[in-house]
């Protein structure tokens, strides 16, 4: 297990906050409970009122001893906020529901956050194809809730902004990372971002189906 300097076993709760993808949530908890061995891991799947069938997921879950919780559908930002307060792990870090992590996910991570050191540790990432991801500037941070490792004590009680469809998590990042953190830029790719998915909040804003805020509509 990742420890501090202390000796005290550093934990990592993994968020997903899901709304269908069923399938693609399932390999992602299959990879992860294929890396957890020897790390202290919690990892929270939270059903955001899916219309697909996603009994293969809690099936899953409850094979490893993973959380599972259905609610009625709130929304990404009251997700990711609902799972956030639910964290127990020293760090938290959220996957997307229909993107990827790499094969040393959890080896990258608890490497990092194995002698408590940082609050905030930050990751490039690639996409589907290979191709490298681009990072925002300011600061160098990729302004998405995954692809970050941050400590939970930090973070856990900013809340994320319910009233936003979408870019709810640029919106939290900026008020949840303070300038006092000590921050880690790592060079590891840790996140697979799919931006195929024809379904995804990006895309449909892209293609002006919904808008920023739930209150635009009105």
């Amino acid at each position: 297990m990742a420890e501090s300097a202390r000796g005290q076993a550093m934990s990592l709760t993994v968020l997903i906050a899901m709304y269908n993808s069923c399938e693609n949530v399932a390999e992602t908890l299959e990879k992860l409970a294929e890396q957890k061995a020897n790390h202290s891991l919690e990892v929270i799947v939270i059903n955001d009122g899916s219309g697909e069938d996603a009994s293969e997921v809690e099936n899953i879950c409850n094979k490893y001893n993973f959380i599972y919780k259905y609610q009625r559908n709130a929304g990404e930002a009251t997700t990711r906020d609902n799972g956030l307060k639910m964290a127990t792990g020293d760090y938290v870090t959220w996957v997307d529901a229909d993107d990827s992590i790499t094969d040393d996910y959890l080896d990258v991570i608890f490497s990092e956050i194995e002698d408590g050191a940082y609050d905030f540790i930050t990751h490039p990432w690639k996409y589907t194809d290979g191709t490298a991801g681009c990072r925002h500037e300011p600061p160098l941070v990729n302004w998405n809730v995954w692809s970050n490792v941050y400590r939970t004590s930090k973070v856990q009680d900013v809340p994320f902004d319910k009233d936003m469809r979408i870019a709810s998590d640029t919106d939290w990042l900026k008020r949840a990372i303070t300038s006092d953190m000590v921050w880690l830029d790592s060079d590891k790719i840790i996140n697979i971002y799919n931006a195929e998915n024809p379904d995804s909040l990006t895309n449909q804003f892209a293609r002006g189906e919904i808008k920023v805020r739930f209150s635009d509509d009105r």
